[in-house]
């Protein structure tokens, strides 16, 4: 339950405007809202919404993407002609990844999913935006401040320019005092003399003065620039730099604007005006340390997104994974391990266990939690890996293997399929077109081959392929998180991050080489370890069968039915609902039936562990299991204080739940 606090109350009034197509979900957004003393109006679809909003000019917008006559995309695109810096909050029903990455690329300030549980979510959403609007708003006008106060600063310059001028004669240390301003000034500062064409435009400007923090800043001599162009020092720039200066002389104007030179690979801050007695002058200050660390800004943002939206599918995606596994183990129960066809079940769940390996990353991730390092012979990963790919690639590119060692070397082992999958990937996507050739090397190479790696020993995995290769001009981005070079929609620019950060914390090293219309190679360097246990990759444990009446609850049907057919090959009895407030009143009347209880905990009318606390009030001594598909929300006081006895986490395989439920019955009776 959300309680209001004074933070959440004090919102000075702010218009929400509501745009959704469903009467129900605008009603109990706007009953919500009102509570908190926000003022709401609503909308029934987009091209409505537009309407409304270009009269009551709200504080905020909270709009659902599939909508008629105009959907959510096309609003917010217009939305955002007419007031760039609203924001928009998508409250959307599907759970569809890439529109939640359209949304926030088309101006989204945030994504969330229907139903909302918790509405104080929604809350804390609304709060951040319009504080963030607020807090942008105040900015802009505070920049604007400076902006004047700047220009007000030289207009008095530009008296004192002439004050001065009239004085020179009379009064020679004004000079004295204007080059020890000009020289001890912290920001780079230059004046020009004005070329014009005959028609009198401005074409060049020519050096007269620069200062020493000029030459520090762009590495220019003063000795090498007076009475030459600027342009002959800054030719890449003269487009910009003239359309800015041009636009200063014409109109008698302070310019302010931001330029990138790239020899010097930095940003600088400039103000450009022209003076009095047709010179030019201008003063730029050094901001690259301050892009750099508005791009790291961005970049960390855009990460928290990546991990607040793994968070909020995990659940559905992990009851989806649940469900494959479930039947794939349930055909290969009845499959003849002889048969063709098991062995394709079993690459199929294979697969699948690297998909739950996966979305496990992804969570991990998100909330930057330790991995399971073990020594881990990566060739048994590459041979895995090469066994799926053999059979899912285009026949037009050729696999080869070469495996020269077999050493170990520290690592979690999802993490190392992770990055051979990455590289091969890629390497399979650059000869789709025209085919190939794929190698994977392993081979062991001795300390002076191992780069900044000290051990003396090092696994070097190579992977090679024959592709359209990669240009040199953007090899030294390629590990740059969100640079990509394929087509939108095909690629997010994280793999090759997530791999050198891979690489990078089991302490080894990556490197290319690549030549356009030849292929590429990446070399990764692990640092080797003396082991000659193979690592098994697959758990085959027998699998523990029991007895008992167990109550299965999960607001999935399909889901239900599998685990259903699953425990009961296992020798239980299985009663299976759907409904969380009919299985508790279904408890009532048969409390004594069961000897074990296990729930979801995300299901409509109540959750796992609220109804867990209501089953011990009508018998303590019940051991109930919470099978979630994202459990990062519920705390261990919650868990306790619920009664709950163990947690696991969806999906689970099948003999991973036969121990959990043979251990917890037996330890009950």
């Amino acid at each position: 339950m959300f309680y209001k606090d004074s933070q959440d109350s004090n919102n000075n009034n702010y218009l929400v405007l509501t745009i959704d197509d469903e009467n129900i979900v605008r009603e109990s957004i706007r009953n919500y809202l009102e509570d908190y003393e926000y003022n709401v109006v609503e909308a029934e679809n987009g091209r409505t919404g537009l309407e409304v909003f270009k009269k009551t000019n709200p504080d905020i917008v909270l709009v659902d993407l599939r909508m008629p006559e105009m959907d959510g995309l096309d609003l917010i695109e217009e939305v955002k002609k007419i007031s760039p810096d609203t924001p928009i909050i998508v409250i959307s029903g599907t759970g569809v990844i890439s529109d939640a990455v359209q949304a926030i690329r088309s101006g989204a300030w945030d994504y969330l999913l229907k139903p909302i549980d918790d509405m104080s979510i929604l809350l804390h959403s609304i709060n951040k935006a319009v504080n963030q609007a607020r807090l942008t708003k105040e900015n802009k006008l505070y920049q604007q401040h400076l902006e004047q106060l700047v220009e007000e600063r030289t207009k008095e310059l530009k008296n004192k320019n002439i004050e001065l001028e009239q004085m020179n004669k009379k009064i020679q240390i004004s000079e004295k005092k204007y080059k020890l301003l000009f020289n001890s000034l912290v920001y780079g500062m230059a004046l020009y003399k004005i070329i014009y064409d005959q028609n009198n435009n401005p074409i060049d400007y020519y050096f007269i003065e620069i200062n020493p923090s000029f030459e520090k800043l762009t590495g220019i001599k003063a000795e090498n620039a007076i009475n030459k162009s600027l342009f002959d020092f800054f030719p890449d720039a003269k487009k910009l730099l003239s359309k800015y200066f041009k636009d200063s002389i014409i109109n008698c104007k302070v310019k302010h604007f931001e330029y990138y030179n790239k020899s010097l690979e930095k940003f600088f801050n400039i103000m450009a005006y022209k003076t009095e007695t047709d010179q030019f002058i201008t003063v730029f200050s050094d901001i690259t340390e301050n892009k750099n660390f508005e791009n790291k800004l961005r970049q960390s943002q855009k990460i928290e997104a990546i991990g607040t939206l793994a968070g909020g599918i995990a659940h559905d995606f992990n009851n989806i994974l649940f469900i494959i596994t479930g039947y794939l183990e349930l055909a290969m129960d009845i499959a003849d391990n002889e048969d063709e066809i098991y062995d394709y079940l079993d690459r199929s769940l294979i697969a699948a266990k690297r998909a739950m390996d996966l979305i496990d990353q992804i969570l991990t991730f998100s909330r930057q939690t330790k991995n399971e390092i073990q020594p881990v012979k990566i060739h048994l990963i590459v041979k895995e890996i090469y066994n799926l790919l053999r059979s899912s690639i285009p026949s037009t590119i050729e696999i080869r293997q070469n495996f020269k060692t077999k050493l170990s070397v520290m690592a979690d082992p999802s993490q190392i399929h992770q990055v051979v999958m990455n590289l091969c990937t890629n390497a399979t996507h650059s000869m789709v077109k025209n085919g190939g050739i794929l190698e994977l090397n392993l081979e062991e190479v001795n300390n002076s081959k191992c780069g900044k790696i000290s051990n003396s020993k090092c696994v070097v995995l190579s992977v090679k392929d024959t592709g359209h290769g990669i240009p040199k001009h953007i090899q030294d981005n390629i590990f740059d998180p969100f640079f990509t070079t394929k087509n939108q929609g095909e690629g997010t620019g994280m793999g090759l991050s997530v791999v050198h950060g891979i690489i990078k914390n089991c302490g080894g090293s990556i490197y290319l080489e690549s030549e356009v219309g030849k292929g590429t190679t990446f070399y990764v360097y692990f640092p080797a370890i003396d082991s000659e246990e193979d690592i098994e990759i697959i758990n085959n444990k027998d699998l523990q069968n029991g007895q008992g009446n167990i109550l299965f609850i999960d607001d999935e049907k399909v889901l239900t039915e599998m685990t259903s057919q699953i425990l009961n090959g296992l020798g239980y009895d299985v009663t299976i609902m759907t409904e969380s407030l009919l299985a508790l009143n279904y408890f009532k009347e048969n409390k004594d039936l069961f000897d074990l209880i296990i729930t979801d905990q995300t299901m409509p009318e109540m959750v796992g562990t609220i109804l867990a606390r209501e089953i011990k009030k009508i018998r303590k001594d019940i051991p109930i299991i919470l099978c979630t598909g994202f459990s990062a929300n519920i705390s261990e006081e919650e868990i306790q204080k619920s009664g709950i006895d163990f947690v696991i986490n969806k999906p689970i395989l099948k003999n991973e739940l036969a121990e959990v439920i043979w251990q917890i019955i037996n330890k009950n009776t």
